[in-house]
């Protein structure tokens, strides 16, 4: 951008030096001054200063590289309602194509009762005016990058004498991304305006370059800064605000002449407003000049057709696993006439690029555990080119190939059994998050940023014990690999002493970490079954009896932790009928001495009383 600014202007420097380095002889009038003023309300309403923004019609006066911006075709009128009965007329309109913007535009202005004295000293009225025509283009020509330029005819009509002369404007803008911009024209450069009956005057030739800001697509602010051959150097600044999408107003301050003892500050004002409806537009713009009046200006904009059609093509790029020939969800980047990033579809591995502009066209695919590949085609108008493109596999080999992520990823299953677990795995460090096991129990929590995380994994059926793993560490451009085994809540056991029914202080933390899970998972309901060794109790009837009181022991504690338990939990004693170990060996009697807790899949059977005794059927 600064080597093709920096041609812009050495090159008018070197045609016109007087313009980059004026001498006092230098300094006078000019022929056609009108140009040295934009034409459009909306410009005008902001200072004057739109060489950077030029995003509309009125571009044909402001920068002709504004005209590569049109998406549609554009026509303007406006009207310039200056003092002491000066008064412009213009009319412009641009036609969009795939090559660019083709714009030609006609500006007259004129003044009444002008005075001039005869021979004789006799004063007579006339009428003067100005005939300007343009015909120009403007064009993106890289990224980001517009270029225009425009062929002026000039015609003065002074009563008694024609003025004719030739010229042009060229024109740069840069605006990458919309938000920001840099403009610089040269204008009015060309031969001087020759008289049948007097002296040339040269045309009034002038630089501007200006800086766009657009921090959002509701406020644009512009500032300006123009040259003249001959004359004041002046700048100007100014804003816009789109209050709704169809209302905006304007304003801003002129610097320059106005600086001068004839005006004061406020002079340089300028205030303005914009309606747009559909495909209709008006601007308004106001400007005073002190003692030597005020000055109105009004533009009706019209915005037609369709865009312009695109010399392209289509392009159907596939990624696929050099091995298993598999499609897979890729990002695809293109490089050539237009830089594009997009996603492939995890079903077809497939991605359709519409309206891509012809030429050589790079087509590249990358994906995390996958080594990069890339191909390259010719793009012509209306082709429809397939590209598949496939890559190799380059992560862990026991992971499934679409699990493994630059991230974190692992597989979650039983610690007795390894079977796979369905479970929600939440992520908590430098960002949170959660994410889903698959029916495989292998889970993905892909594009985290680097550190430290913690996990915890819980079932889906709240059958597992929680799982907590601290210091889970994320690198930069990395997978780390993160199983969970769970074990399941499904039967827990406590064992009893001899002819003994209470809760053993060596087993209450383990029940303490069973209410803490009941009290978490509320949809889950369990059955306390409670078993003996064959031997006949001493201090309890029989075994159902000691069985029904060890089972009522455990429920009963369970309860004074959390009374709300009560309506899920379930006592019931089995006695000596089902055993889990040899009844011939002390030990093994010592292991049938026991509670299970049972993790039921349905709502509970009704509650009997703690005592174990079925309830009062009265």
């Amino acid at each position: 951008m600064k080597k093709s600014l920096l041609l812009l202007f050495s090159l008018s420097c070197s045609l016109f030096p007087n313009h980059c380095f004026p001498s006092e002889e230098d300094i006078g009038t000019t022929a056609f001054p009108v140009l040295e003023l934009g034409f459009g309300a909306r410009g005008a309403g902001m200072g004057n200063a739109f060489c950077a923004l030029s995003d509309d019609i009125s571009a044909l006066w402001w920068n002709p590289a504004g005209l590569g911006q049109l998406k549609l075709s554009e026509a303007s009128f406006s009207h310039q309602e200056w003092f002491q009965g000066f008064r412009d007329e213009y009319g412009g309109a641009g036609i969009t194509t795939p090559f660019g913007t083709i714009a030609a535009g006609v500006l007259y202005s004129s003044v009444s009762d002008v005075i001039r004295h005869t021979e004789f000293d006799n004063p007579v009225n006339f009428k003067t005016y100005d005939v300007i025509g343009s015909l120009a283009y403007g064009t993106k020509f890289k990224r980001n990058f517009f270029f225009g330029f425009s062929m002026l005819g000039y015609y003065v009509n002074l009563d008694e004498d024609i003025g004719k002369a030739v010229g042009a404007d060229l024109g740069l803008l840069w605006r990458p991304g919309g938000k920001f911009g840099i403009g610089l024209t040269a204008q009015n450069f060309g031969t001087p305006v020759k008289y049948y009956y007097h002296d040339t005057d040269p045309l009034p030739s002038l630089i501007k370059a200006g800086i766009s800001i657009s921090p959002s697509s509701k406020i644009n602010g512009v500032v300006e800064y123009t040259y003249p051959q001959f004359g004041v150097q002046s700048f100007g600044v100014g804003m816009e605000w789109w209050i709704t999408p169809m209302i905006a107003v304007r304003g801003g301050y002129r610097g320059g002449p106005q600086a001068s003892e004839i005006f004061t500050a406020k002079d340089a004002l300028s205030l303005g407003f914009g309606i747009r409806y559909k495909m209709f537009g008006l601007d308004y713009a106001y400007a005073p000049y002190a003692d030597v009046g005020m000055t109105h200006r009004i533009s009706v904009n019209y915005v037609f057709g369709r865009p312009a059609e695109i010399r392209a093509g289509t392009i159907i790029a596939r990624v696929i696993d050099v091995d298993t020939k598999k499609p897979l969800q890729a990002i695809i980047t293109t490089r050539g006439p237009r830089a594009d990033t997009v996603l492939t579809s995890p079903e077809s591995g497939e991605k359709q690029i519409i309206d891509m502009p012809v030429g050589t066209i790079i087509v590249k695919a990358e994906k995390d555990f996958y080594i990069p590949a890339e191909d390259t085609l010719e793009l012509a108008q209306f082709d429809i080119k397939k590209v598949e493109i496939p890559l190799k596999y380059k992560g862990p080999k026991d992971v499934p190939r679409d699990k493994a992520v630059i991230g974190i990823f692992g597989k979650v299953s039983s610690v007795s059994t390894g079977a796979p677990i369905m479970a929600e795995v939440k992520y908590d460090g430098p960002v949170s998050g959660t994410v889903v096991s698959d029916m495989n129990g292998w889970y993905s929590i892909p594009k985290i940023p680097v550190g430290m995380y913690t996990l915890t994994v819980e079932s889906q059926k709240h059958d597992y014990f929680p799982k907590l793993i601290k210091e889970v560490v994320v690198e930069k451009d990395k997978g780390t690999l993160t199983h969970a085994e769970m074990s399941k809540v499904k039967t827990l056991r406590l064992y009893f002493e001899r002819d003994r029914a209470y809760v053993h202080p060596n087993d209450r933390a383990v029940l303490d970490t069973l209410s803490s899970f009941m009290q978490k998972y509320k949809e889950n309901v369990f059955e306390i079954q409670g078993h003996t060794d064959p031997r006949p109790p001493t201090k309890f009837k029989n075994n159902m009896e000691l069985s029904n009181a060890r089972a009522n022991a455990v429920r009963t504690y369970l309860i004074a932790r959390d009374p709300a338990l009560a309506g899920r939990l379930t006592a019931k004693g089995y006695g000596a009928d089902k055993p889990v170990a040899s009844n011939d060996t002390e030990e093994g009697m010592a292991t049938n001495r026991r509670i299970e807790i049972i993790m039921l899949p349905s709502a509970p059977a009704p509650v009997p009383p703690v005592g174990g005794q079925p309830p009062d059927k009265k």
